[in-house]
């Protein structure tokens, strides 16, 4: 019951209008500390996550808008780390445009996170997708990973790796 009540809520928080919104635009954003509205969206997922306070508890949601388009591996954080959600604060990352049009080429490699929403955004690279290590309540839906995009297999050793973990939730991914 627990569980189904949580994912409810996933789906309620997703339809929410409430929250901190960062645009980004792999095409045409700004890298500025400025930057992050609709208007003036901006570059790299880097950025965006540089501006949810770290080790802290989140007040309100924070949505990372990704707009169409690829977001390369210099775009990424380089490790995803200490970011600290809520049942009703969650951070989500989300390809605004509708599944699979938003695509990371940089892994996630995520410590210390709570409630973390991968929603519709895409991950293709060759190597492990995604690694989190100490994480609670992360849900991924309508996302694709792929860990060995180009090579034909043999660089990804696990494409989705959590461990010290829990409340992890993969659904229609």
């Amino acid at each position: 019951l627990a569980l189904t009540l949580f994912m409810a809520y996933v789906g309620l928080i997703v339809g929410a209008a409430k929250g901190d919104y960062l645009d980004l635009s792999a095409l045409g954003g700004i890298f500025s500390e400025r930057g992050g509205s609709k208007s003036a969206p901006l570059r790299t997922v880097a950025r965006a996550w540089q501006r949810i306070p770290a080790r802290r508890t989140l007040t309100q949601p924070v949505w990372i808008m990704l707009r169409k388009g690829v977001y390369p591996v210099s775009n990424t954080p380089n490790y995803w780390e200490n970011r600290i959600g809520t049942y009703a604060n969650p951070i989500i990352l989300n390809a605004v445009d509708g599944a699979h049009t938003a695509t990371l080429h940089g892994d996630i490699n995520m410590f210390n996170t709570r409630y973390f929403y991968l929603l519709g955004a895409d991950i293709t690279r060759d190597g492990d997708a995604f690694h989190c290590e100490r994480c609670s309540y992360t849900v991924f839906r309508n996302s694709h990973l792929n860990g060995d995009a180009n090579t034909g297999g043999g660089l990804a050793h696990e494409t989705i790796k959590v461990n010290q973990s829990d409340h992890f939730f993969v659904e229609d991914s």
